[in-house]
């Protein structure tokens, strides 16, 4: 724990989820250095483990600081994706089939629909 602490006080990190579990614990840390970011209790996708309730968060990207990264192999052009598309795309998938899986399989098929989205929306 003291590495962790030492780490968020080296990048100005701070633990933004306040939400707690059944026990009254807050289990599952979001940290940023962005000031803004908001989290808020949301429905599951697949069933909830008591111990880690679900969050989504808002960082406004407005607030990040820009850097200078290398440029990779390939990359995907997000200024130029077609996030109306997207957004109908997500909208329109049948999300509750990731209920009926076991956890990991339902994650790969998170991973998957989201990868998926990215590619048809946004070019590289």
């Amino acid at each position: 724990s003291r590495m962790i602490l030492e780490n968020m006080h080296l990048h100005s990190l701070c633990q933004k989820n306040t939400l707690q579990n059944a026990a009254g614990n807050v289990l599952d840390l979001l940290l940023t250095n962005v000031d803004g970011t908001t989290v808020r209790a949301c429905e599951p996708m697949v069933d909830v483990d008591v111990a880690h309730p679900p969050f989504d968060f808002l960082i406004p990207l407005s607030n990040c600081p820009r850097k200078h990264y290398p440029t990779a192999t390939f990359s995907f052009n997000f200024s130029k994706g077609d996030y109306a598309a997207m957004n109908s795309y997500l909208s329109n998938f049948d999300w509750s089939v990731l209920s009926t899986l076991p956890f990991e399989e339902a994650l790969d098929k998170f991973y998957s629909v989201i990868l998926n989205a990215l590619s048809q929306f946004v070019p590289k």
